[in-house]
């Protein structure tokens, strides 16, 4: 989480957080308990609550996660660190409201290519409550060191929306975190 602190600080308004833990899971049938929840919970909202309480303003976004160890989807929260925020456990921090937390946060999950249903969540996929939006994460064509591959997963997915927020508050700065998500949410990439 130190490496949200640093790219806020430096000016990043947008951050991708192609990151969890729901594959330390061994089936899908596993869960985490609701102490790891809370824990996850508290520590990636004291981060968020410090920047805001000094007055930066950005919009974190996560991958929803790719299940557990046997590759099968399980419920988001999971995933651990801003995927476990609910509004049970997301504590208010030095002036900071849990909303205004909260309303920094997106959580995405991967849907697959387009097919005769049109684009539905993948197998992979982690979904549930906690999963804000879904964008393209199966066979997606990615750059790696020394050329390009396929790889499909959240992590393919949550850059697509880091990259469409950057866009439209590029397009508009005087937006806010809250709006910029309530944007893609409600107009962009739908849900």
């Amino acid at each position: 989480l130190l490496g949200l602190v640093e790219c806020v600080q430096e000016g990043a308004r947008v951050v991708n957080f192609s990151l969890g833990k729901s594959s330390n899971l061994d089936t899908n049938n596993d869960v985490f308990s609701s102490d790891f929840h809370d824990a996850e919970a508290a520590n990636a909202s004291a981060y968020m609550a410090a920047l805001l309480s000094r007055g930066f303003d950005f919009l974190v976004v996560q991958s929803a996660g790719n299940g557990a160890g046997d590759g099968i989807g399980v419920d988001a929260i999971h995933n651990g660190v801003f995927s476990s925020i609910t509004d049970g456990n997301c504590p208010a921090y030095q002036g900071v409201s849990t909303r205004d937390i909260q309303d920094r946060i997106l959580i995405v999950a991967a849907s697959s290519q387009p097919g005769t249903a049109g684009r539905i969540l993948t197998r992979f996929s982690n979904g549930g409550a906690q999963v804000d939006i879904a964008a393209p994460g199966d066979t997606v064509y990615s750059a790696v060191p020394g050329g390009y591959v396929t790889m499909s997963g959240t992590s393919m997915s949550a850059p697509v929306v880091a990259g469409a927020a950057a866009v439209v508050w590029g397009m508009d700065p005087s937006l806010t975190g809250p709006e910029v998500r309530r944007y893609l949410l409600d107009n962009y990439l739908g849900h």
